[in-house]
């Protein structure tokens, strides 16, 4: 069984996307995620992956219990609540990004996709930087 999530092709067209047994079994039950009732549409919408580093949930339910909701502008920001600035992501990537806000600098309007790549952006960069640092501290010794 197979998942419909609307596309960015065109207003009201759904596309299928393929998910593990489990995970459909978990969708047919309606089996709670956390307290957020939102969870399984956007896991569904999100194509069941982290929209930051693509760890995928949608073959193995085990890393689909670990993801987590982030909402793209924080709350700290004035983010919303709306499901249009919720994303799903991993633990590890929700971590990195912290209360970035991609927001913050922009002049022109943005389109969700490109606040996507901005958080993308600063993740990858928040890593090179504990890389950078740990690499330091481990020679400096």
């Amino acid at each position: 069984m197979a998942a419909t999530r609307k596309t960015r092709a065109g207003k009201g067209k759904r596309e299928q996307v393929e998910l593990c047994d489990d995970v459909n079994m978990a969708l047919e039950e309606k089996t709670p995620r956390g307290a957020d009732p939102r969870f399984w549409d956007i896991a569904i919408r999100d194509g069941g992956k982290c929209l930051y580093c693509g760890l995928d949930g949608a073959s193995d339910m085990g890393i689909l219990r670990t993801l987590q909701l982030d909402h793209l502008i924080p709350r700290r920001a004035k983010g919303s609540d709306d499901p249009s600035n919720l994303v799903l992501c991993c633990s590890r990537c929700n971590g990195d990004k912290g209360v970035f806000d991609p927001s913050s600098d922009a002049t022109d309007p943005l389109t969700r996709e490109i606040l996507v790549e901005k958080a993308k952006r600063f993740i990858e960069t928040q890593r090179g930087v504990y890389f950078t640092d740990l690499h330091h501290a481990i020679n400096s010794r």
